[in-house]
């Protein structure tokens, strides 16, 4: 049970890699930038969708998180690789070679940004901070990789310079808005520090959700045995 969500996100990137490839280095390649792009935008978009799916009910407020990152990745891929598809039909003439490392090559990098996003999105499940062997500190990729780590990472990276929008706050200092992170100012540091929160936030998020359901009593299901009165039946 220790490496079941390992186990899954190898199963991920093999069975992507191998249906991708299928389609020609061309199409791996229109399909892995939409991923990329898909991704970030997703990012970028879920969390206000899940502040308005969590309005509808308590069931929902636990679970938009995951309902929105996962639907919005999947609407996006989806959009951007129909649109890339119209603007790029044409099939590229490789040599033998060239066309099998290319198809390969494509097809395993979008398949591990693919996972990497799954991989995050499991930081926003309502489950507990630690299951199946999934554990915010440490690599969920068979002890190798972080996969989440690292799309964390290339989110903040392109939020902070390739996509920054600079905005001067009321101290004077010019700050950045970025997809994570708290802003800092040390005494020893000539700018503002970042120091992203995703994880963390989320790993106490699931672990008060899990504080939560644990505490909650079972229903009434009447006396134990050789009890005289009612009693309720132990938590779960």
């Amino acid at each position: 049970m220790d490496l079941v969500v390992d186990v899954m996100l190898v199963g991920v990137v093999g069975l992507l890699t191998f249906l991708i490839a299928q389609d020609g280095p061309w199409n791996a390649i229109l399909t892995f930038f939409a991923v990329v792009f898909g991704g970030l935008l997703a990012m970028n978009f879920y969390e206000p969708l899940a502040v308005i799916l969590g309005r509808q009910s308590a069931w929902m407020e636990t679970r938009a998180d995951i309902i929105s990152l996962l639907g919005l990745f999947s609407v996006f891929v989806f959009l951007i690789r129909l649109g890339l598809d119209h603007v790029a039909p044409t099939n590229l003439e490789l040599p033998d070679l060239a066309y099998k490392i290319g198809q390969w090559a494509f097809g395993f990098a979008t398949a591990y940004v693919t996972m990497a996003i799954i991989a995050t999105s499991l930081h926003t499940a309502p489950l507990p901070r630690k299951f199946l062997g999934f554990t915010p500190e440490r690599k969920n990729f068979l002890g190798a990789t972080s996969p989440d780590v690292q799309w964390l990472g290339f989110t903040q990276y392109v939020t902070e310079h390739v996509f920054a929008r600079r905005v001067r706050s009321a101290d004077a200092l010019v700050r950045y808005r970025s997809f994570d992170g708290k802003t800092e100012k040390f005494p020893d540091s000539p700018s503002l520090d970042v120091l992203p929160t995703f994880i963390i936030r989320h790993a106490t998020r699931r672990q008060r959700i899990s504080g939560q359901l644990a505490a909650a009593p079972a229903p009434v299901a009447g006396p134990p045995p050789g009890s005289t009165s009612g009693g309720v039946g132990p938590a779960f």
